[in-house]
């Protein structure tokens, strides 16, 4: 089955911010596999947001004292994210790109991260390939980062079907229907815009983190699993989890998110 992430920020640029609302409990989780509070952070970060949407991670890591590049493979997205934080002095650019192909030249980071939907759009091997293009722009020491639908999770909790509602914050309600098939999990989104009704779809690939060891092994990249770490509220993350790599060349943050104790 094939997945319409190409088209994904056309078809969803009018709701992104209905679905998918800052959250402090999501901003708390990445805080922590950072290290945030460590004193040994880099004196000036940079960190990397791969599938960045209209920039949802953006003004959180700017406030942090990151300097910030997104990409993204929609235009509108790109241009809703500079629109929206552009004027920060921490905001460096936003790229019109293909994460699982060459974005940047030359260019490295002490934090890259595919946060949210992004990665689980993807096939199992253009997944691959976002890790490996990623590794190439890590710093030595630095962290990727990633979210992802778990299918252990997910079957834990998930019927074969279901039926969703959320709000949408000018009023009016966005109805999603879902079902599965084999390992990817479709729905269905609609919605009305002045008296017009809009639908969108998109496709998430059920994944668990052995699916990821051969291109984490490929890359020399140590992870670790958040939600193996107790370090994930099911009322949040539901069904996803997160990982962590750590690039071992050298520390340029302390402490190692293995080194948590539930």
């Amino acid at each position: 089955m094939t997945t319409p992430w190409k088209s994904y920020g056309r078809d969803f640029v009018d709701i992104y911010d209905d679905l998918f609302a800052e959250d402090e409990g999501e901003f708390d989780v990445i805080r922590q596999a950072l290290n945030l509070s460590s004193n040994q952070m880099p004196k000036c970060p940079t960190a990397l947001d791969l599938g960045s949407g209209n920039g949802r991670l953006a003004g959180y890591l700017m406030s942090y004292g990151f300097s910030y590049t997104g990409i993204d493979l929609s235009s509108e997205m790109v241009a809703s994210l500079k629109d929206k934080h552009g004027s920060n002095p921490a905001f460096e650019t936003a790229v019109v790109a293909d994460i699982s192909d060459t974005y940047l030249d030359n260019e490295s980071f002490d934090v890259i991260l595919v946060w949210g939907l992004t990665m689980s759009l993807l096939d199992l091997d253009t997944q691959q390939r976002v890790i490996g293009q990623a590794h190439q722009h890590l710093k030595p020491g630095g962290r990727l980062i990633f979210q992802f639908a778990r299918r252990s999770l997910f079957e834990q909790g998930f019927p074969q079907q279901a039926e969703f509602q959320f709000p949408r914050r000018h009023g009016g309600l966005i109805r999603a229907a879902g079902h599965r098939t084999g390992n990817w999990w479709q729905m269905t989104y609609s919605w009305t815009d002045s008296g017009v009704r809009k639908t969108a779809e998109d496709q998430v690939l059920l994944t668990d983190p052995e699916d990821y060891a051969p291109a984490l092994k490929d890359a020399g990249l140590a992870h670790s699993s958040l939600s193996e770490l107790g370090m994930l509220d099911p009322q949040i993350f539901g069904s996803s989890d997160v990982l962590v790599t750590m690039d071992p060349r050298y520390a340029s943050m302390s402490g190692t998110v293995a080194d948590h104790q539930p």
